[in-house]
């Protein structure tokens, strides 16, 4: 029987769970590391994100008046992410963290119960106030993707044998751990989709990319 993987995306996590601490505020919320200017924003939630605000920046240009910013609080994240894989354990076996802002779990009991349990899980992460995007595919990696390329509140389902397919006419920034300078590169010869990606010679790859160019 195939495997199913299914990832949870919970665009701005750190910023959405200080949301739910402040939710008095109806300003974007954003979290950042440091103090005055020099601050770097670590997360932020959609409607921050829809006026430009990401991940990184400094946070001199945003302005107190239009959103609402605050100090990164680690302990109040990690017992949510702790709180938040109890719940999906509830639907799914062994979800954990994939990364920041994603939850991933292997669903290898057939589909006759997987939309059930999907339901129940978003229908839970509604209630608790999260803005939440579902990818559901043959492996880990489409799932992840397909969770990042839904709109919020809807989820995205990759049938197996079509990863291909749902893949190709995606823009190559859809691979998150490719760092600018290779994105650059890629597009300075013609490399703007996955499926142009998927067409490149893995020797013309690895002169590129070295070693990294096979990953």
């Amino acid at each position: 029987m195939n495997s199913t993987w299914i990832v949870l995306h919970i665009p701005g996590f750190y910023a959405q769970v200080e949301r739910l601490f402040f939710s008095q505020t109806l300003q974007p919320v954003v979290v950042v590391a440091g103090e005055g200017t020099r601050a770097l924003v670590l997360s932020a939630t959609p409607d921050a994100r829809k006026l430009g605000v990401h991940e990184g920046m400094r946070t001199e240009t945003l302005s107190k008046r239009d959103f609402f910013i605050i100090e990164a609080t680690p302990d109040r994240y990690q017992s949510r992410v702790e709180s938040t894989l109890g719940d999906l354990s509830t639907w799914f076996p062994k979800p954990y963290l994939l990364r920041k802002d994603f939850f991933a779990a292997e669903w290898t009991g057939g589909d006759r119960f997987l939309a059930y349990s999907l339901n129940e899980a978003d229908d839970r992460l509604s209630k608790d106030g999260f803005v939440r995007m579902w990818g559901i595919g043959p492996s880990a990696g489409v799932a992840e993707i397909a969770s990042m390329t839904t709109t919020p509140n809807h989820r995205v389902f990759v049938k197996h044998g079509s990863e291909k397919t749902f893949l190709a006419p995606l823009p190559i920034e859809a691979l998150y751990d490719l760092d600018a300078r290779s994105l650059s590169h890629l597009k300075e010869i013609g490399i703007h989709t996955l499926g142009q990606l998927a067409d490149v010679p893995v020797v013309l790859l690895r002169e590129m990319f070295g070693t990294d160019g096979i990953y």
